[in-house]
C-alpha cells in the first residue's frame, strides 16, 4: 500500500508560518516618543518570516494598485503556485512631508501593517493606549502663564476681582486653561 502525499493548501502553510513566527522571540525595536510606546518595525520581523515563506513554499508580494472603483489601495499578496491570499488597505500619503521621502513613509508605512495583518502579529493598540492615558482635560490643565499676563493686560483691578469672584479662585493663576481662554476671548470679543 502506498501511503497518499496531500499537499497542504495555502491557508494551511500560511497558518504554519504564523505559528512558527510567533514561537520566535520578536523584538520590538520602534519607539514612538511622544505616546511612549514601541512597536515592531519590518525589520524586527520581515527576515524572519522571509525565511519562513521561503521553507513553506510562499511567496509575498507587495504592491500598491487602483481597485475597480479606481481607489488607490496597498496590496500584500501570498503566493504558492496559482493560489493567492490577499491582504489589502486604503492608502494615504503622509501630509507633513514631501516628495520621495512621503512616498518611502508611505510605502514603509503600508508594508508594515499589511505584514502584520498576513502573519497575525499583535500590536499595541495605540488608539486606546492614548485615550485611555490619564491626562487632563482642558477643565482640569492651569491657565499658562502666558494667558494670565495676557488677563493683566487686557483687564483692570475691579474687573479682575470681579473674574475671581465669578470664578470662585483666590488668584488668576488658579483659573483653568479653558475658562482663561473664555476671559480673554470676551474681552477681545470674540
Amino acid at each position: 500500500m502506498t501511503d497518499i502525499k496531500v499537499e497542504k493548501t495555502i491557508y494551511e502553510l500560511l497558518q504554519e508560518v504564523r505559528l512558527e513566527l510567533s514561537n520566535t522571540k520578536l523584538e520590538k525595536t520602534g519607539y514612538n516618543k511622544h505616546l511612549n510606546f514601541k512597536y515592531f518595525e519590518l525589520g524586527d520581523f520581515v527576515p524572519t518570516a522571509t525565511k519562513l515563506f521561503a521553507e513553506k513554499g510562499l511567496c509575498p508580494i507587495f504592491n500598491i494598485v487602483y481597485d475597480s472603483n479606481g481607489i488607490e489601495i496597498a496590496v500584500l499578496k501570498i503566493v504558492k503556485g496559482s493560489e493567492t491570499i490577499q491582504f489589502s488597505t486604503p492608502t494615504d500619503t503622509p501630509s507633513n512631508m514631501s516628495g520621495i521621502q512621503a512616498l518611502g513613509a508611505k510605502i514603509t508605512y503600508l508594508r508594515r501593517y499589511l505584514y502584520l495583518i498576513a502573519l497575525d502579529i499583535v500590536e499595541n493598540d495605540v488608539v486606546d493606549a492614548s485615550i485611555t492615558e490619564n491626562k487632563p482635560s482642558i477643565e482640569e490643565k492651569k491657565a499658562t502663564d502666558k494667558q494670565v499676563e495676557m488677563i493683566k493686560g487686557l483687564y483692570d483691578e475691579e474687573n479682575i476681582a470681579k473674574i475671581l469672584e465669578y470664578y470662585n479662585i483666590e488668584k488668576l493663576e488658579d483659573l483653568n486653561l479653558k475658562d482663561a481662554s473664555t476671559v480673554i476671548a470676551k474681552k477681545k470679543g470674540k
